[in-house]
């Protein structure tokens, strides 16, 4: 009777720890940062590179959430730091774009892709100009182009970048890896009501790889329904200080988004 009772439990219990079986409870613990856990799992055949339905493994997710010590465990243990997700990012990726507490140390225990130097360059297009209430149309492009919104993007873009991690991106000014080529196209319209300017602007941000003219990704930055996302002008001399304000808005998405595309198609 006693024989009978042990040989169902223990088939039980061999079926309750296999690999497979234990493979999304390691997803769980190590995004959780649960270290005793993940241990205990890959001691009893947890598969290492077990994928959630993001195709991360346990890698990437302690790595995605800043868990120094269960990232120094799973490399020790043989988990493929080269392994990407679906949507092609690797631990060192999904680090980089966290912002968890532990991500600088995560980051030093990865390996890093090879650094990109990146070039970033802007021009400026006055045709979304309407009217001022200050200045007529002939003035007030000449006020935009004196406040050069293209620098004012690219100045933005550089404390961004200055401010980030450095291992992966470098910025250059020529003879770069890959070229952030950026459309600015600032626009003002008064609004009578008020005695003032909506100052408004859009950011066209284009990446290519050196020497190519295909775009690895591209997207649209800023504009806004009207007086929503506007910076009012009450008089000229505040037009240069609502530019930047737009520009440094909209750098860090266009920053870290160059970046995001650069790590998916780092292979």
């Amino acid at each position: 009777m006693g024989t009978r009772t042990v040989i169902p439990v223990l088939l039980f219990w061999g079926l309750a720890i296999s690999a497979a079986d234990l493979g999304p409870d390691l997803l769980s613990f190590a995004k959780r940062g649960q270290i005793r856990s993940v241990r205990t799992l890959l001691e009893n055949g947890a598969a290492i590179e077990s994928k959630d339905k993001e195709g991360r493994t346990a890698l990437m997710l302690a790595a995605q959430h800043g868990h120094v010590d269960i990232v120094s465990l799973l490399l020790e243990r043989g988990a493929k730091a080269e392994a990407r997700d679906a949507e092609g990012l690797n631990a060192f990726g999904l680090a980089l774009l966290s912002t968890g507490k532990g991500r600088e140390k995560v980051l030093d225990l990865l390996p890093p892709p090879a650094r990109v130097r990146l070039v970033v360059e802007a021009t400026s297009v006055v045709d979304g100009a309407y009217n001022s209430c200050f200045m007529t149309p002939p003035q007030l492009a000449e006020r935009i182009r004196e406040v050069k919104p293209e620098a004012l993007a690219i100045r933005a873009i550089r404390e961004v970048a200055a401010a980030s991690d450095s291992r992966f991106i470098e910025l250059v000014a020529a003879d770069g890896d890959a070229v952030l080529s950026l459309k600015v196209r600032p626009g003002a319209m008064c609004v009578q009501q008020q005695s003032s300017d909506n100052l408004l602007m859009e950011i066209d941000a284009r990446l290519l790889r050196e020497g190519s003219e295909t775009a690895i990704w591209e997207k649209t930055f800023g504009g806004g329904l009207k007086g929503l996302k506007a910076r009012v002008a009450t008089n000229p001399v505040q037009y240069a200080a609502g530019y930047e304000e737009w520009a440094k808005a909209e750098a860090p998405p266009i920053y870290w988004g160059a970046v995001t595309a650069l790590l998916k198609g780092e292979r």
